[in-house]
């Protein structure tokens, strides 16, 4: 019997160790990677004159962190107040730099249509936006504490909005390849 009961905590413990629980201070960093990723999309898109390929790759580079993003979160436990604490700093300077891709974006669609890579951006943003809202609807759904989770859904709103706004610039009829 003792054996037995040795045996079992054994396993249950080998088993936390397999599949381990991530944790609110993950998340944390994780967004902390993808507001580096975003401001170094900031910066290829500000530098951007013709050739796309540095905009791709830091495109990609952001929706691979927010993907990371939602494997943190889909494996971890539900966030309480005080995990839900830890988010809001990164939360809101990813907010910030954001906006700031956002102008960048705006100031450069003469640029995209000129170079003939509107359909290449929209594809782009498509993935990041997908990505990004699946994520902010994931951190908001993980959130147990209700007052926490109605502040992290007026913070994701507001994402939200930058992703959409990101998405409308390069619908076609508003930026189309010239001719």
């Amino acid at each position: 019997m003792k054996f037995a009961a040795l045996a079992l905590l054994a396993l249950s413990g080998t088993h936390a160790v397999i599949l381990p629980r991530d944790r609110p201070h993950n998340l944390a960093k994780c967004l902390n990677d993808v507001t580096g990723s975003i401001t170094k999309l900031d910066t290829e898109t500000k530098a951007f004159e013709s050739t796309i390929q540095p905009v791709v790759n830091a495109t990609d580079a952001v929706t691979a962190n927010i993907q990371t993003c939602q494997n943190i979160v889909d494996n971890s436990d539900p966030i309480g107040l005080s995990g839900a604490l830890e988010l809001l700093k990164p939360v809101q300077e990813m907010d910030k730099s954001a906006k700031k891709l956002l102008e960048a974006v705006k100031e450069k669609v003469d640029a995209v249509k000129k170079a003939k890579q509107c359909g290449l951006a929209r594809e782009k943003i498509g993935a990041l936006c997908t990505a990004g809202r699946a994520l902010t609807q994931s951190i908001c759904n993980k959130i147990s504490h209700s007052m926490a989770r109605n502040i992290a859904k007026r913070h994701a709103a507001k994402i939200e909005n930058i992703l959409t706004q990101s998405q409308e610039i390069f619908e076609q009829g508003k930026c189309d390849d010239a001719e």
